[in-house]
């Protein structure tokens, strides 16, 4: 059974396309009557080749997730849904998505994440209910990036709820958290362990939508409640604040490193991405930022409560003694 008209789904590479991956081994899915709609601009084949080799020279322990990188996770995308009974195009912009749900006459469009922000136009112009599956668990994690906030925090889940012309304001329909563990790192966590515990949510959702049950709400949310983990807040918190404990500075590189690494500023002012991080032994009489040694491409600096070794992806510039600049704000 097709269900009681045509699915949409817009999705893009990485999470939503993992998440689609274990969506299609569900009982509940059927390609019939399905489209999928990859959001975004399709890199052009030059940037593909140069994501190729910029990969292939790094050391392996400096890579991020295959994943994490959006011009490799495209073509990992259309290989995918190239091997799928089912049709799918790249709809690079608002208008786009607006001109195919015009076309097609979803009954159920469900957005599994998208970088692009409809329009009101486009969410009016076409009959037929529209989701947003959100990785994250509302209202407290809201936004384009949640992931390393809920991987620093213990906690995983996501969240379905209808769209609205505010970022993840829609009523909820399905507010799910993981009881299973995270993973070893954030992009373990994002790219493999969430992706299959969201698609199981979908599934569920998309049987009782086939079989014709009304999509009930748990309740509306307040938008004023909505904490959000945005792009531009997970750049300013990437720089790491020496005020934080060892075992938080910890956790936090490791829910950063496979996605978009922490950094540190050197003494020659050079950023520097933070790959890994262990905490080490209480540094007597040193303020936090202080540098302790530096070996390799290893620094260990003093911070609240103790000290911590930090793998750099270059050779820090520092030498012991030097003080590294507290962050304004924290994470």
């Amino acid at each position: 059974m097709s269900g009681p008209g045509p699915l949409l789904i817009l999705t893009m590479p990485g999470f939503g396309i993992e998440t689609l991956r274990h969506l299609v081994a569900h009982p509940a899915w059927s390609p019939l009557g399905v489209e999928v709609g990859l959001v975004g601009p399709r890199p052009p084949a030059w940037r593909r080749a140069a994501a190729w080799i910029r990969r292939a020279v790094q050391r392996p322990a400096d890579r991020l997730h295959a994943l994490a990188d959006g011009t490799l996770a495209a073509g990992a995308a259309e290989r995918f849904l190239r091997r799928q009974p089912i049709d799918w195009r790249w709809l690079p912009d608002d208008e786009a998505v607006r001109q195919r749900r015009a076309a097609l006459r979803p009954a159920l469009t469900l957005t599994i994440t998208s970088r692009v922000l409809f329009s009101a136009r486009t969410l009016d112009d076409t009959a037929g209910d529209w989701l947003n599956v959100h990785p994250g668990l509302l209202p407290d994690y809201a936004g384009a990036s949640p992931g390393p906030y809920m991987f620093a925090d213990g906690v995983g889940g996501c969240t379905i709820h209808r769209m609205a012309a505010r970022i993840d304001a829609g009523a909820v329909i399905d507010r799910a958290p993981m009881a299973e563990p995270l993973g070893h790192d954030g992009g373990s966590y994002f790219f493999q362990r969430l992706p299959g515990h969201t698609a199981a949510r979908v599934g569920a959702l998309l049987q009782r939508w086939r079989a014709g049950d009304a999509i009930a709400e748990s309740g509306p949310i307040d938008p004023a409640a909505l904490r959000h983990c945005s792009s531009r807040r997970l750049a300013r918190d990437r720089r790491l604040d020496w005020q934080w404990s060892a075992q938080r500075l910890v956790r936090w590189v490791s829910a950063l490193a496979a996605i978009a690494p922490a950094w540190i500023v050197d003494g020659r002012g050079r950023r520097l991405q933070v790959m890994a991080a262990v905490a080490r032994e209480p540094a007597a009489s040193a303020a936090p930022g202080t540098v302790l040694s530096v070996q390799g491409r290893w620094v260990e600096v003093a911070c609240s409560g103790g000290a911590i070794a930090l793998r750099c992806r270059g050779r820090p510039g520092l030498a012991p003694g030097q003080s590294l600049p507290v962050a304004a704000e924290a994470p």
